[in-house]
C-alpha cells in the first residue's frame, strides 16, 4: 500500500483499502482526481494463484459500478 501511495502522490492520486457493505473488497484502490480509479489485488505466489485471482477479479463483475466517493482525510493502511 506504501509504494502505491508513493507512485499515485505526482499525480495527485490516492491510493487506499476497499471493502463495501457486502464483503466485496479489494486490496487497493488508486483513484485520480479526475474520477479514475483502479482496483488492485496483490496476491503472492506461482503462476496457478496469480491466475485463480484474475478469475476471480474479472473486469466484467466491476463493469458499471461506480467507486464510492470518500473524504481525502480517511486514508488506512
Amino acid at each position: 500500500m506504501r509504494d502505491l501511495r508513493i507512485l499515485a502522490q505526482p499525480l495527485d492520486g490516492n491510493a487506499y483499502h476497499f471493502r463495501d457493505a457486502t464483503g466485496l473488497e479489494t486490496d487497493a484502490i488508486v483513484e485520480l482526481p479526475e474520477g479514475r480509479w483502479t482496483a488492485v489485488e496483490v496476491k503472492l505466489g506461482g503462476a496457478e494463484a496469480v491466475e485463480a485471482a484474475a478469475k476471480v477479479a474479472s473486469p466484467s463483475e466491476a463493469k458499471g459500478r461506480a467507486l464510492p466517493r470518500r473524504e481525502t482525510s480517511q486514508r488506512s493502511s
